[in-house]
């Protein structure tokens, strides 16, 4: 994981092997925002970088960088096993455990 959330969405995204406008399409968003958000030409919300997030299925290590990165909170917790690096849980799955 770069120190640059713009290039581990990209990353993340060559890595599926979908381009920009599969992406956008996938996450109900414009080829226009996300070419931007990919550039650094425009910063996205937290909902469409979340939504960016969950078309992708990103691990909950990548996602919580990638929305650090952002200047967003992370989506998990860090709770959990710690034996296990960067493993977290949700509160509602921390919830559920207990």
């Amino acid at each position: 994981m770069g120190s640059n959330w713009r290039e581990d969405l990209r990353d993340a995204r060559k890595r599926l092997g979908l381009s920009q406008r599969t992406l956008a399409e996938h996450s109900g968003l414009s080829y226009e925002a996300l070419r931007k958000y990919e550039t650094g030409q425009r910063h996205p919300s937290r909902p469409h970088l979340i939504a960016l997030l969950d078309a992708l299925k990103a691990e909950r290590t990548e996602r919580n960088a990638i929305l650090e990165g952002a200047g967003y909170a992370s989506g998990g917790l860090v709770t959990g096993p710690w034996l296990i690096p960067g493993f977290m849980f949700t509160a509602q799955e921390a919830a559920d455990l207990v």
